[in-house]
């Protein structure tokens, strides 16, 4: 699976990549940085073990490192009892933009 970086001038970057049925995954750690949710594996554990995957990514060093990839985060920001009280609405409707506007964008 190929990595591409989506940059939004409002939120940074989110890594998106295609599995063999071209479904896109997101990088779990950017969406939540984009949230600002400090607790990745909160996070993790909320979502349906279908839904995550183990992927390797190359860190800003050069060095493969493991990162959770996820393909319905949709689903999480959607559901009101995973949101946190500090994630603005607003952000939310932002994210779910960026989220489409990168698919579309890298033809995912």
């Amino acid at each position: 699976m190929k990595i591409e970086i989506f940059k939004n001038n409002d939120f940074g970057a989110v890594r998106i990549l295609k599995d063999e049925k071209g479904e896109p995954w997101f990088v779990l750690s950017d969406v939540c940085k984009i949230l600002d949710i400090k607790n990745v594996s909160d996070v993790k554990n909320s979502l349906d073990i279908d839904d995550i995957d183990t992927i390797e990514v190359i860190d800003n060093i050069g060095r493969k490192q493991k990162a959770n990839a996820v393909c319905d985060i949709l689903g999480y920001v959607n559901s009101r009892d995973a949101i946190k009280d500090n994630v603005d609405v607003e952000d939310i409707i932002k994210l779910k933009e960026i989220l489409k506007s990168s698919q579309e964008l890298l033809s995912i």
